[in-house]
């Protein structure tokens, strides 16, 4: 039985992910940050872990890349999946009867439309499916959660509107992790991490030498680099048709970052379930 750390609880989008990409029997170590996926992950308690890095509404999580890069731990592949936001609350609670709703705030930010018509106070928490479990075990009247179909039904909440997201184009990607091994990684996709020379030219040179090698850049992400204003750390995923060459994306990094950080190479996930 394989152990995969998740962020958040039974229930959860993850806890959904990780069921339909590993697709076997699972242990599922629930932890409440992405910081402890990780280190799930580096401890030995887990064998490998999901971690969400980007939804199509509420953006990219800027943050995990940020834990990626200062661990050594790798991406192995990634999953793409369907976003489908409930409201529950106890059984034979009405819309109506609503005072408050909980759940971790991309969840509130992708339902802010159906939310805009409640006079509702939103309580951001941690995780999707822990509000669910908070009004079950505590038995909060008054109080709704949004989260999956499955985690109203595994906490025994009445569903009181379905598919509530604003797009239904909701779409989260996840990427899955293990600890950083030597093993030759084998994919089209990668993810890395470069910082550049800061003088003018120096990521259009990158981004230039990247696309003699028929590699498609799918996204491009900057953070701060914190004790060092106005400088920034930049994250690159790229994807071609064939196999990447690892050591070709090496040597074409390292000729124009002065620090980079190859996080994964890994195979494209086309089809989201």
């Amino acid at each position: 039985m394989k152990k995969i750390a998740i962020q958040g609880i039974e229930g959860a989008f993850h806890d959904e992910a990780a069921r339909a990409y590993f697709k076997t029997d699972l242990e599922i170590i629930p932890s409440l940050t992405f910081e402890d996926v990780v280190q799930s992950v580096l401890s030995g308690d887990a064998d490998q872990a999901l971690m969400a890095i980007e939804n199509t509404i509420s953006g990219t999580i800027l943050q995990n890349f940020r834990i990626l890069a200062s661990h050594p731990i790798q991406i192995v592949g990634e999953i793409k999946m369907r976003i489908v936001q409930c409201l529950g609350a106890l059984r034979g609670t009405q819309v109506t009867d609503l005072k408050e709703v909980r759940s971790h705030y991309m969840a509130l930010n992708q339902c802010d439309e159906y939310l805009s018509t409640k006079d509702l106070k939103q309580i951001a928490i941690e995780d999707t499916a822990l509000g669910a479990k908070q009004i079950a075990q505590k038995k909060l009247s008054g109080v709704g959660a949004i989260g999956s179909k499955t985690a109203m039904e595994i906490y025994n909440l009445d569903v009181l509107a379905e598919s509530i997201e604003t797009n239904k184009n909701n779409f989260t990607r996840f990427y899955v992790l293990q600890k950083a091994s030597t093993t030759a990684a084998i994919g089209n996709k990668f993810t890395a991490q470069v910082i550049l020379d800061h003088r003018s030219g120096s990521l259009a040179k990158l981004l230039t030498d990247i696309e003699h090698f028929d590699i498609n850049l799918t996204k491009i992400e900057s953070t701060p680099i914190i004790g060092k204003p106005w400088q920034y750390s930049f994250f690159l995923e790229g994807e071609k048709a064939a196999k990447l060459d690892k050591a070709l994306i090496t040597a074409c990094l390292q000729k124009h970052a002065h620090h980079h950080h190859i996080i994964g190479i890994y195979t494209k996930h086309d089809e989201s379930i």
